[in-house]
């Protein structure tokens, strides 16, 4: 059992009209997965027996955070948001 939090692997892609976080949390279930977002933020945590994964993700600009779409497949998370206009 893994007793430290590690740090999944991370890309912030900033697009024309949005931003996207995307994050390799492997080895855990969807439901498994913690995500908060702010306007400035993602928070993603994962807390399980076997995983312990956590990153706070800084956006290069504000987006609207209610905006947020997740999708989690293969061992990649992916996070979509509007920016602010």
């Amino acid at each position: 059992m893994l007793s430290e939090v590690r740090d999944p692997i991370s890309k912030v892609i900033n697009q024309k009209d949005g931003i996207a976080v995307i994050a390799e949390p492997p080895g855990v279930s969807k439901e498994g997965i913690g995500l908060r977002t702010t306007a400035r933020r993602v928070s993603i945590s994962v807390d399980t027996a076997a995983q312990k994964y956590g990153k706070d993700i800084d956006l290069p600009e504000p987006v609207e955070a209610p905006t947020a779409k997740a999708a989690y497949r293969n061992g990649v998370l992916e996070v979509r948001q509007r920016k602010v206009t």
